[in-house]
């Protein structure tokens, strides 16, 4: 009886890890693809180029729009900012934090503007798909 009861306890033991190796694992697998722009996986936006627009109020973090061509009509609920894998915004610590987060999804620089409002400054970038030789 006391044998059987130390088996089961072991079993339980392993399957336990087990499940929870494979859970740890398919999580840290689908954390890299899971920023989205209107729903569509940022792995999965295929053009050539894009551009993107940092938008910071006072010392909060940059949050980054992302323009692919996608529809976009202004006063709707399209949200074309770039979002984690909880649906909320991606927050950036400067713009170049958001243009080295674009580069490893395969974006490289290729221009930039600033637009000054009323004292407020917008700044775009355009990005294009690296070519793979």
């Amino acid at each position: 009886m006391i044998v059987y009861i130390c088996c089961t306890h072991k079993i339980s033991i392993i399957m336990r890890k087990l499940f929870f190796t494979i859970i740890l694992s398919l999580s840290f697998s689908l954390a890299g693809f899971s920023q989205t722009v209107n729903g569509v996986q940022l792995k999965d936006i295929d053009v050539e180029y894009i551009q993107i627009k940092g938008y910071a109020f006072g010392s909060i973090k940059c949050i980054i729009d992302v323009d692919y061509g996608q529809e976009s009509i202004l006063f709707t609920s399209i949200d074309n900012r770039l979002k984690d894998k909880d649906g909320k915004a991606m927050r950036f610590n400067s713009m170049i934090e958001a243009l080295n987060f674009m580069h490893s999804y395969g974006y490289e620089y290729v221009d930039s503007n600033m637009v000054i409002i009323s004292g407020d400054s917008e700044t775009s970038y355009i990005l294009r798909k690296k070519k793979v030789e």
